[in-house]
């Protein structure tokens, strides 16, 4: 215990830093304070010191070498948020990405003599597409030849036709002209319009094309407005007819609808057109559909009580003017009973508070005690002291729109609660 005890007092006492007396053979024996104690470091040879494990403050902290992936990670960062990069990261950046004209050049490059190949697949229709978008002039020409010749197959491809629908709208007209003989080649115009995927490039070639270019296709279509509007595809082809064709083009089909305009307004593929004669034909000609669609006394109720007629009811209304109006109005408030059933006809009433009349007045006719006072829609809806509008139902402590009860040929509206 005596030689231990007198060595610790010497360690003690020896300064910091100072020399040991003990030698390697002691530290070869396992001498010292352990394996983290003074002598943990290892041997030190007479006057060296013993290096400090803490770091002064004015030591300057090691640059650690960044690896490569988080200087790239960095890079991306940045660039993301828009920081000013310094000129290493923009030569980086530059080295990395070629140029738009060199990129659209390799694009092309990888896709010759593969286009059709490629654009009958799902991930190969995208990149036709994409390369498409990105190149110019001849490029474009390189890509779409590869197409001449086999219009009929893209046509009937899930995929292939969205690469003659791009085509179709990034290119010059002059350059995709070999697409109007192939497509008549193919099939007539309005079989063309029936097909799920025809119509779409029907619908490109009306947007982009001149309308000379497609006589052929516009006079077949005209002489079959009535079947296509009724079918599920060839409607949205007539549809596109209003959108973008001539005003001749749009009276002419206003008048076929005329023709059978009660059955046309009751399909749920031809009601769509309808829409649209009420939305782009001449004002004269809205008017005239709105009269006649008016004289079928159910018809609006019954567009109104469905979800695919709402739209279509809802432009007869901001439409109608003066006795029109007045009349939607009258048809309105005798079918009030079957509109309150569906959601569709509840909203078409509350749009017709918005678009009730100004001047005449609506006589309501009960079925046995003959006519009462001539009051107002808004009246009728919401009561005559009442003008919150029919939103007012709704937000006011649970009460829904209210429900119409007959009693003794008067029409009386009862809030109803939950």
């Amino acid at each position: 215990v005596a030689p231990s005890l007198c060595l610790l007092a010497r360690v003690r006492a020896r300064p910091r830093g100072a020399a040991s007396d003990r030698g390697p053979a002691h530290m070869a024996r396992g001498g010292g304070f352990g394996s983290s104690g003074a002598f943990a470091m290892g041997p030190r040879l007479p006057g060296q010191q013993q290096p400090s494990r803490r770091r002064s403050k004015e030591q300057p902290k090691e640059q650690q070498p960044q690896p490569q992936r988080e200087r790239e990670w960095g890079l991306q960062r940045e660039t993301r948020r828009g920081s000013k990069s310094t000129p290493q990261h923009a030569a980086a950046a530059s080295s990395s990405s070629p140029p738009p004209e060199d990129a659209a050049a390799a694009a092309t490059a990888a896709l010759r003599s593969r286009v059709l190949e490629l654009a009958l697949e799902p991930q190969g229709s995208r990149e036709v597409q994409r390369a498409l978008e990105e190149a110019r002039g001849a490029e474009q020409e390189l890509i779409v030849r590869e197409l001449q010749g086999h219009v009929a197959k893209a046509l009937q491809s899930p995929h292939a036709n969205h690469v003659l629908q791009k085509a179709i709208s990034v290119m010059w007209p002059s350059d995709m002209f070999f697409i109007i003989p192939e497509l008549l080649q193919w099939g007539c115009p309005s079989a063309i319009a029936k097909h799920p995927y025809g119509c779409r490039v029907l619908e490109r070639l009306m947007e982009f094309f001149p309308s000379e270019w497609l006589t052929v296709f516009i006079t077949d279509l005209l002489d079959n407005i009535g079947d296509l509007s009724k079918h599920p595809y060839g409607n949205f082809v007539v549809q596109h007819l209003f959108e973008h064709g001539t005003a001749e083009q749009r009276k002419h089909i206003v008048r076929l609808l005329c023709s059978d305009l009660y059955a046309l307004s009751l399909n749920q593929n031809a009601c769509g057109v309808v829409d649209k004669a009420l939305t782009y034909a001449a004002w004269e000609d809205q008017l005239e559909l709105v009269e006649r669609m008016l004289a079928h006394r159910a018809l609006l109720v019954t567009m109104a009580s469905k979800r695919w007629g709402f739209s279509t009811a809802e432009r007869l209304l901001s439409v109608a003017r003066g006795p029109s109006l007045d009349e939607a109005h009258r048809q309105l408030m005798e079918g009030m009973m079957s509109l309150q059933r569906t959601a569709s006809g509840r909203q078409l009433l509350e749009l017709a508070v918005k678009h009730r009349p100004t001047s005449a007045e609506l006589d309501v006719g009960g079925a046995t005690s003959g006519p009462v006072k001539s009051a107002r829609l808004e009246d009728l809806l919401l009561g005559p002291s009442t003008k919150s509008g029919m939103n007012g139902f709704g937000n006011n402590g649970g009460l829904h729109a209210p429900k119409v009860h007959r009693s003794n040929g008067l029409v009386q509206l009862v809030r109803v609660l939950d």
